[in-house]
């Protein structure tokens, strides 16, 4: 088990880049990675975007959920908005 997973995979729930991947965030692929963790580990996932939808998902799995927004900047030097997932059992 792992005290953290950190996923970058995609653009998020919300905006897919490869299709097959929508299986990371549903409850099946979320009940798949708490199993990973250890008692008391992180799940941390990146998204482009907020998705409410996403973190009423994580919190049918997790106890402990949180949406935080941060600002990324692109190799270019332009500043945009990105949410980090972070989900605790």
């Amino acid at each position: 088990t792992y005290d953290a997973l950190l996923l970058d995979v995609d653009n998020g729930p919300g905006w897919l880049a490869i299709d097959t991947n929508e299986r990371l965030y549903g409850l099946a692929g979320l009940e798949r990675l708490k199993s990973c963790l250890s008692a008391g580990g992180v799940l941390a996932i990146w998204s482009a975007d907020t998705s409410p939808e996403f973190l009423e998902q994580l919190s049918t799995t997790f106890r402990v959920v949180s949406a935080e927004e941060v600002i990324d900047r692109t190799p270019e030097g332009r500043e945009i908005t990105a949410t980090i997932y972070l989900a605790q059992d």
